[in-house]
């Protein structure tokens, strides 16, 4: 069976809407830039589109050393953040993403009122500092891997066959962007990710973690904001374990510390599956 790596996104700001990438640069913490930025309240949690679905019509880039952030409503409406530099404040302050509690990166004030303005609450961006070593979930992966402000570990996979088969029992078929992956694969089976355990993609070796849980995420059209159940509903239906809806994979990568570049097109193979 053929395989490609066709779409590949970072999500640079957690929560905001991400970016679409012919190419990246991966390393154990994730590909470049995905995750680095995350926002919090006045306490330090993070903020997400469970209760803010505002953040989903907050757009990224990057350019110049700069991240950029934009209404995607209104483009124009924008600001830069710039980072790289030496000479810019490193204060710090403790932040909390689910049970992980990490120093991180106080950003720009201005960047805050802006985010504040537009998410209608209270928010502060701050950025994970290349020294900051979050553990991914030990129950899963043993000591030494690390992820930034992701929610668990730092890929997410989804065969592009998975997302055909649920729009098949869909009245309103939706898109990619609803499940947030980093890598898309190409293929004609679906849910075979499923029992991937370990898959070379141009060269370079992921180990299948576990899958994902799905939650009311998937239910938010990502430019409308308008609620729609049923896609949460229906794969309650057919891909429900437990109490959880599973849809996707998560990976590690089984590379050294450095970092090397990945693109699509480039052939996926599966080298072992899960017993």
């Amino acid at each position: 069976m053929r395989r490609l790596l066709s779409e590949i996104y970072v999500y640079p700001v957690k929560s905001l809407a991400g970016i679409r990438l012919q190419s990246s640069l991966l390393g154990v913490r994730g590909l470049e830039y995905d995750r680095r930025w995350m926002i919090v309240d006045a306490s330090g949690r993070f903020l997400s589109q469970r209760d803010h679905h505002k953040l989903a019509l907050i757009g990224t880039a990057i350019q110049k050393n700069q991240l950029l952030l934009f209404d995607r409503r209104n483009p124009e409406d924008c600001i830069g953040i710039s980072f790289g530099s030496i000479d810019r404040p490193t204060e710090k302050v403790r932040v909390q993403i689910w049970s992980s509690s990490v120093k991180a990166i106080r950003q720009e004030e201005e960047a805050n009122k802006w985010l504040s303005a537009h998410i209608g609450c209270p928010a502060r961006l701050v950025e994970m500092p290349d020294t900051a070593k979050r553990s991914v979930d030990r129950r899963y992966v043993p000591s030494g891997h690390y992820v930034r402000f992701a929610d668990a570990f730092p890929f997410l996979v989804i065969g592009t066959a998975s997302l055909q088969e649920l729009n098949s029992k869909l009245e309103t078929p939706i898109g990619m962007d609803r499940f947030r992956p980093n890598l898309v694969i190409q293929n004609e089976e679906p849910f075979e990710e499923d029992d991937w355990e370990e898959i070379q993609i141009g060269g370079h070796v992921f180990r299948a973690v576990k899958p994902c849980a799905r939650c009311v995420m998937v239910t938010i059209d990502q430019f409308s904001l308008e609620k729609q159940p049923e896609a949460l509903k229906v794969l309650s239906q057919f891909r429900k374990k437990g109490n959880k809806v599973l849809f996707g994979q998560y990976l590690i990568w089984t590379g050294k510390d450095h970092i090397v570049p990945v693109s699509t097109g480039s052939y996926v193979e599966v080298l072992s599956r899960k017993s």
